[in-house]
């Protein structure tokens, strides 16, 4: 299309495929990239969730991925880019919609990220706060901070997608208390103004 555009020859209509493996094409030109602008923006190293929630902001139909030895290598650049003179580790953001889509790739990221030395904060659905082993990785690895989506306080009437047996206020109450045993801070997103929350 920018060929096309540079050559004034634009159609009206691109139609295009999504590729399984979507970053490998464009992997060598993110090599070439300074690391520290990834420090900035943050790292995208999945497309999409598992959970298709109509309400929330992506929906891809399948949940794509990058390939593990690129994510990574790309999370090693900006983690040695960003060392400190006197020591204080790197925060590295992962732009992921949810950093646990898949539990064994997100394991064995959080398993390649413990030598790095670095902290990280990401997106995660909230089922990783009932998986000890995946919470005890992610807090080797170095979060200290997930956003999780609670979507409402009125669990009967908007049920969890990823964690049914939710269904009041306080069932959050006992994964937030795992999360922060932890060390790890969670920040929660809430959907207020649907038809069917009033103050009664």
């Amino acid at each position: 299309m920018v060929r096309d555009y540079e050559n004034g020859s634009l159609k009206k209509i691109y139609r295009g495929q999504p590729l399984e493996d979507y970053f490998s094409p464009c992997y060598p030109y993110f090599l070439t990239i300074d690391p520290k602008l990834f420090y900035k923006s943050g790292l995208l190293l999945s497309r999409g969730c598992k959970y298709q929630c109509e309400f929330c902001a992506p929906h891809e139909k399948k949940v794509r991925f990058i390939k593990h030895e690129q994510a990574v290598e790309l999370i090693r650049r900006v983690a040695q880019a960003q060392k400190h003179p006197f020591g204080i580790k790197p925060t590295i953001l992962l732009q992921d919609d949810n950093i646990f889509s898949d539990p064994d790739r997100a394991r064995n990221l959080f398993k390649a990220m413990i030598p790095m030395k670095v902290h990280w904060i990401g997106n995660s659905s909230i089922d990783i706060a009932f998986d000890e082993e995946a919470l005890r990785l992610a807090k080797e690895s170095g979060c200290v901070l997930l956003f999780i989506g609670f979507e409402s306080i009125y669990p009967r009437t908007l049920p969890k997608t990823s964690v049914g047996h939710m269904t009041k206020a306080e069932d959050y109450l006992r994964p937030i208390r795992e999360m922060r045993s932890y060390g790890i801070k969670v920040m929660g997103a809430f959907i207020l103004g649907l038809d069917h929350c009033t103050h009664n």
